[in-house]
């Protein structure tokens, strides 16, 4: 599938976008908004499996039935990237413990992410939406369900939560926003790759994981700032999706090192209205390591949702 992404440029940013599969505008026509994770771009729901002999992705399957829109977040491509922020005395430099928040606001947060995909899906004419959030598209998906509730149709979490960051957790992202202004951009990127997809993932999927490997070295260091300081200060939004009046799914990973399911069980239990599936032989890259599966418990959501 060849897919041609488009720019649309709202008053602040330019924001690239694919649009494929059925036309909205068509009868009985359900869109799906793809939201990518951190230092990765859109591409990444479809880029791997194209020219795979025999093999298709999950862009691809889901595009068969229903409408399919995806978006680069706030500064995650190199056509479109940030002005790089100045640093400030309170961001630590990485030999150092980063035990003070910085006292300026981040350059981006979550709710402007939000409000960005919000214009876009406007901007082509879309009502309402199912979402599907990667990590921190699942955080910018709930920042659209708490300020755009009637925009969303559906929402799923995908290897994603809605928890706030941990006091480690911010001090970590300190340290990883310091070494990235001091040149380190590369050798992050490299780290989050083992992350996202460890070495033992990594067998029998060197096509998947050099994809993804040159995706996250293409992120600006401005933009995996921004991400960073997003995800480092948004709020826990768990009351959010307990009450929210859309239905909800979450997927996890069985060998996610980002994600716990042991975390995550106390919300699965609390919220009854809210689907959920551990995909096996998975780490936090589902739809790079079997879009087949993936493709199919979203199709499957898409019916709850109306």
């Amino acid at each position: 599938m060849t897919l041609t992404l488009q720019t649309f440029h709202s008053t602040r940013f330019g924001t690239e976008y694919y649009e494929c599969g059925r036309d909205h505008r068509a009868r009985g026509a359900r869109t799906i908004v793809l939201l990518h994770g951190l230092f990765e771009n859109c591409t990444v729901w479809n880029g791997a499996q194209t020219g795979v002999s025999g093999s298709m992705s999950m862009v691809e399957i889901l595009a068969r039935e229903f409408h399919l829109v995806a978006c680069n977040l706030i500064g995650h491509t190199a056509s479109q990237p940030l002005p790089m922020p100045s640093s400030t005395s309170n961001e630590a430099a990485p030999s150092v413990e980063p035990s003070v928040k910085p006292s300026v606001e981040p350059s981006v947060s979550l709710q402007m992410m939000a409000e960005e995909v919000v214009a876009l899906l406007e901007n082509v004419q879309i009502e309402k939406a199912v979402f599907v959030g990667h990590s921190m598209g699942g955080a910018v998906a709930m920042q659209i369900l708490r300020h755009f509730p009637e925009k969303v149709q559906g929402l799923c979490l995908f290897q994603a939560t809605p928890f706030a960051d941990s006091p480690s957790v911010k001090e970590a992202r300190n340290t990883t926003i310091a070494r990235i202004r001091n040149g380190e951009a590369r050798e992050i990127a490299a780290a989050l790759l083992e992350k996202i997809l460890p070495e033992s993932s990594q067998q029998g999927r060197e096509h998947e994981t050099a994809f993804l490997r040159a995706m996250l070295a293409e992120c600006p260091p401005s933009g995996m700032i921004a991400g960073h300081e997003a995800m480092r200060d948004r709020q826990d939004t768990q009351e959010i999706l307990n009450n929210a009046d859309c239905p909800a799914l979450i997927v996890l990973g069985k060998n996610d090192a980002i994600i716990s399911i042991d975390a995550m069980l106390p919300l699965l239990k609390r919220s009854a209205a809210t689907q959920w599936c551990v995909l096996e032989n998975v780490a936090h890259a589902g739809m790079l390591e079997a879009p087949r599966e993936c493709a199919a418990q979203i199709q499957a959501f898409m019916h709850l949702c109306g």
